[in-house]
């Protein structure tokens, strides 16, 4: 290691010395780094997926916020196809306001908070909830993406 204090004034002698000797000892520990490790042949290529390891509990946190996702999902649109249900019976009915109620919860306490919910949740009111103007096609499209929400998470059967 250089110590200035070592050999002064710097650009004497004694200072030319030690920058040699670091010098000398620089280059002795480089060869015993080589001799002690020996020489393989790198040659680079893709790894198998089958070999990529991941930190098994950042996957079990990212399978348990999967799950929590999924279940607000469907908790949302069950409530949002009980209000259609009541709806469609009644308009004046006030089983409808609780449901109205229960989904602005769950929209602006949980799915409002994280930009990547609220982009989910966007896309399930624009393009399944609000797919048609009637009822029906709906409820279908309601029931079938909760469906598929069970199959993908590997539930036997959904709400």
């Amino acid at each position: 290691m250089f110590n200035p204090y070592h050999a002064r004034p710097i650009g004497s002698q004694a200072f030319e010395n030690h920058l040699l000797a670091l010098m000398v000892e620089g280059i002795e520990t480089q060869k015993s780094a080589k001799e002690a490790i020996p020489d393989y042949k790198v040659i680079p290529h893709a790894a198998p997926k089958e070999l990529v390891h991941s930190d098994p509990v950042m996957e079990g946190y990212k399978a348990l916020n999967t799950a929590i996702l999924s279940l607000a999902i469907i908790d949302y649109l069950t409530e949002y196809e009980a209000r259609l249900k009541v709806e469609r019976e009644s308009d004046l009915d006030p089983r409808a306001l609780v449901h109205i109620s229960r989904c602005l919860e769950l929209e602006n306490e949980y799915f409002r908070q994280d930009e990547d919910r609220e982009m989910i949740l966007d896309y399930i009111l624009k393009n399944v909830i609000h797919c048609s103007n009637k009822i029906n096609y709906r409820l279908a499209a309601i029931r079938e993406l909760k469906s598929k929400i069970s199959r993908l998470a590997g539930w036997s059967g959904g709400r």
